[in-house]
């Protein structure tokens, strides 16, 4: 009640958790945010154990303009993320639905992530696009322009550089390089 009471302090909170993961989950589409699923009670508990030994975890989406390989099949989360994943969906989550007398869904139905501040609604991609730009003007007018998707070019470009400097994934040729690339932010080679 107390954050709900703060006035902004939802909003903020979920403003800058997004950001975080539109910076840190390798360009994914802005699409892809809106369909992460909440991951389980087990599933949080498992990632506590995996973050100990990996440097990421995955998390699942409901449905995405393209189908994700099955090699590669979740959104990939450095470790450093986990601890705000775990509190967004121990807290934060549920105070946004208590806010609007929701609760979540029942018998298995799968269930967003990241709900919108103003009426506990799955977000949209245009809201996801609209926080990017709002995050990044209240720190710099001039990157008001930046998207979501100039960041999923940015990062495509920052990783094919980092491989042919020879800094990445030293043991790929070129091609099963792009191949993996394409799979991780799912697209085409």
């Amino acid at each position: 009640e107390k954050i709900i009471r703060r006035k902004g302090l939802l909003e903020k909170w979920c403003l800058n958790l997004l950001a975080a993961c539109l910076f840190t989950c390798g360009g994914q589409r802005p699409q892809v945010y809106g369909q992460l699923q909440v991951p389980t009670a087990e599933k949080i508990k498992n990632i506590e154990r995996e973050v100990k030994t990996r440097e990421f975890f995955e998390l699942s989406t409901l449905t995405e303009k393209t189908v994700r390989s099955p090699d590669l099949p979740y959104v990939i989360f450095p470790a450093s993320m986990f601890r705000y994943i775990r509190f967004h969906v121990s807290l934060i989550r549920n105070t946004i639905l208590q806010k609007f007398g929701k609760i979540d869904s029942l018998g298995g139905q799968p269930m967003c992530l990241f709900l919108d501040t103003r009426d506990a609604s799955p977000i949209s991609t245009k809201k996801v696009t609209g926080s990017l730009r709002s995050f990044l003007t209240r720190r710099d007018e001039e990157l008001s322009s930046i998207t979501p998707m100039a960041l999923r070019a940015s990062y495509a470009t920052m990783m094919v550089d980092a491989f042919r400097k020879g800094k990445i994934f030293k043991s790929f040729g070129e091609n099963q390089f792009l191949e993996f690339l394409g799979k991780f932010m799912n697209t085409s080679v």
